[in-house]
């Protein structure tokens, strides 16, 4: 079924029911345009533009006692490659609010990536896989702040070994804007129904502290810093260099002005690799010719964003960055717009 023809199902079953209350049944959705360009050049990371837009749009149903589910069809279309929209996939999930957050079961959007940080999950996953499969629980309570999720991404058969990613964020609020910080990240190939290569695992994480305030020279500001390990199979690459790595990562943001964030962050790794994580702060040199492994790394990225408010619900985000590998200097920028839409719009009362 192509993505209009789904679209066009589900607005037909919001518009049929006559024995739903109406309040109780919505047609929701959220458009996305994107770009992001990276001119890297070094062995880590090769340089990339993605352009392009992906829809959302699926039928709510609000059962009350906090609990919704969602059925309806997520599309993407590049707008570098031949043809449609691809992938078209189905949003089918069940949602469960526990008053300080929610448990997801089924497809999700996650919020930037789960708050992962780079070393753990490369940024552009936000524009190439807003989409996931699996359980997420979000919590924001007074003291404490989680979001943990488990994503499948391929099951076993014969062809390939099941794939799946789990992890998470987690903050306790201690005192005076101090909290202390965790983060989890780990890729696992594997499955018993089919041998179907090497049983493969990769997990990247630590700990660290993080520090909110306002200062009358830079606005309102956030620090991060954390200690990090990680450990991979070697079955793939690079199997003669350690398995084990570490890496100390640290981040300033400041917001001098309104809709405005500047942000300085530093790196330095030793043996450091996440399966999913940028390139630019790993060991591994896979942008290369003849694929290599440094064991000592740093990277210092300067970046700046600005927010704009098109309308009430419709914003854009325009970033602009400066990297600093090795001894080479590089850049890279995005865009992003995001439409969310609704209907009966909120506060409107259907006729039916």
């Amino acid at each position: 079924m192509k993505p209009a023809q789904f679209l066009l199902m589900l607005l037909s079953l919001a518009l049929f029911p006559r024995t739903t209350a109406a309040q109780d049944i919505r047609v929701r959705g959220n458009a996305v345009f994107y770009g992001d360009n990276t001119e890297f050049s070094g062995p880590y990371r090769d340089g990339e533009t993605i352009f392009g837009a992906h829809l959302s749009s699926w039928l709510s149903l609000d059962f009350g006692d906090g609990v919704e589910m969602s059925a309806g069809v997520f599309a993407d279309r590049r707008h570098t490659a031949d043809g449609g929209f691809d992938p078209v996939l189905p949003v089918l999930s069940l949602r469960i609010d526990t008053g300080s957050g929610r448990i997801v079961i089924g497809s999700n959007f996650p919020a930037a990536r789960h708050q992962l940080i780079d070393p753990l999950e490369v940024s552009t996953l936000e524009l190439t896989r807003p989409i996931e499969y699996g359980l997420a629980w979000v919590r924001k309570g007074a003291r404490e702040e989680h979001d943990i999720f488990l994503s499948w991404q391929k099951l076993n058969t014969p062809g390939h070994r099941e794939v799946f990613d789990y992890g998470g964020t987690a903050r306790f609020n201690l005192f005076g804007g101090l909290a202390a910080e965790g983060q989890l990240h780990g890729v696992h190939h594997g499955g018993q129904l089919h041998d179907a290569g090497p049983v493969l695992n990769y997990t990247a994480g630590g700990a660290g502290f993080s520090w909110k305030g306002t200062s009358s020279a830079m606005g309102d500001f956030t620090f991060l810093l954390l200690a990090l390990g990680s450990r991979r199979s070697r079955e793939t690459f690079a199997a003669d260099q350690p398995s084990a790595g570490k890496g100390v990562y640290g981040r300033l943001g400041i917001h001098p002005w309104e809709r405005t964030e500047i942000w300085l962050i530093g790196w330095k790794g030793k043996d450091f690799y996440a399966d999913e994580g940028d390139p630019n702060y790993g060991s591994f040199q896979s942008a290369t010719p003849d694929i290599g492994w440094k064991s000592d790394r740093t990277c210092l990225e300067l970046g700046i964003r600005r927010t704009f408010q098109l309308a009430r619900r419709v914003e854009v985000d325009l970033d602009a960055r400066l990297h600093r590998i090795e001894d080479k200097t590089e850049y890279s920028y995005r865009f992003t717009a995001r439409v969310p839409f609704e209907w009966p719009a909120p506060g409107k009362v259907d006729s039916h």
